[in-house]
C-alpha cells in the first residue's frame, strides 16, 4: 500500500509540477541568454556568480530570485565540460 502511495505521488508531482529548467527570459536583458549560450567556461561562471549575488533585488523587482536562471548557466557549464 505504501509503495503504491508513492508511485501515486511521484505521477502527480511530475504531472502537477513546472518542470521549466530555463528561466523566464522577459525578465531579464534581452542579450542575456545569448550571452551564455556564447560564453566559455570563465564567461559562464562569471554569469553564475552574478546571477547568485544579484538573486535577491531580482526577487525584490519580479517576485521570482534567479534559481532557474543558475540552473540554466550550470547546465551550460555541464555541456561545456566547465567542472
Amino acid at each position: 500500500m505504501k509503495k503504491a502511495g508513492l508511485i501515486l505521488l511521484t505521477i502527480i508531482f511530475f504531472s502537477c509540477g513546472d518542470l521549466t529548467t530555463e528561466p523566464d527570459w522577459s525578465n531579464y536583458d534581452s542579450n542575456l541568454k545569448s550571452i551564455i549560450d556564447n560564453s566559455d567556461c570563465e564567461g559562464l561562471q562569471f554569469q553564475f556568480d552574478n546571477a547568485e549575488a544579484n538573486s535577491d533585488s531580482q526577487r525584490a523587482r519580479t517576485g521570482a530570485g534567479n534559481s532557474l536562471l543558475m540552473g540554466y548557466i550550470d547546465s551550460k557549464m555541464q555541456e561545456k565540460n566547465c567542472y
